[in-house]
Formats: structure tokens, C-alpha cells, sequence
């Protein structure tokens, strides 16, 4: 008599991307093919927190050090804090012109 296989609790299911050109996954690629498969986009959206605003930068096709930087120029030139949370950028303060103004002249789509 044949035994099925059980999940044991906490065993969860992982899908890992290959790179199309090197194979590896893509945390491991370093061709940086997997960062310019599509289009530079980057949402802008005001979000009010606990009564304050705050600009969130959500991106996608952008390479996480083009974000740090982009991000770390943008703090600087409107004077406030901010982090960097995975794809997206969080500034505090309403600063969306700034910022439409920043990643457009960087060549990145602005949408919001």
C-alpha cells in the first residue's frame, strides 16, 4: 500500500523566476537582463498617515540602487526624510511635483 505525501504545517510554496538569458534564479542573476526586460515605471500616490502626508513612489522595472539614489536625491533637494520599503520609495510631506520632476528628467515613465 502506497503512502501519499503530507505537507507538514509551515512548509509553504516557493516560486523562483529564472533569468531567461543566464538561467539562474533572480536573486543570483547578475547579467541585469531581468531588470531591463520592460519599461521603467514609477507611480506616484499621497497617502495621509496619522494626519500627515506622505508621497509613496511606487516602481516597477527599476533597479533597487537607481531607486536608493533617486530617492536619496529627492529627500535632499525638498528638505524631508524618507525610506526606501522593497520597489517603493515613502517621502515625507506632499512632494509629487518634485518628484514627477526628478524621475522624468532620469528618462523613468511617470503615471499619478
Amino acid at each position: 500500500m502506497a503512502r501519499s505525501k503530507k505537507r507538514f504545517q509551515g512548509e509553504g510554496w516557493t516560486v523562483v523566476r529564472s533569468c531567461p538569458d543566464c538561467g539562474r534564479p533572480e536573486t543570483e542573476c547578475g547579467c541585469g537582463s531581468s531588470e531591463s526586460s520592460g519599461p521603467m515605471i514609477v507611480r506616484i500616490r499621497l497617502e495621509r498617515r496619522r494626519g500627515k502626508a506622505v508621497t509613496v513612489l511606487d516602481t516597477q522595472g527599476v533597479p533597487l540602487e537607481t531607486l536608493k539614489t533617486l530617492a536619496k536625491t529627492l529627500k535632499a533637494r525638498v528638505g524631508s526624510g524618507g525610506t526606501v520599503k522593497g520597489s517603493a520609495a515613502e517621502i515625507q510631506g506632499d512632494h509629487r511635483e518634485v518628484a514627477r520632476e526628478l524621475f522624468g528628467a532620469e528618462g523613468i515613465d511617470v503615471r499619478g
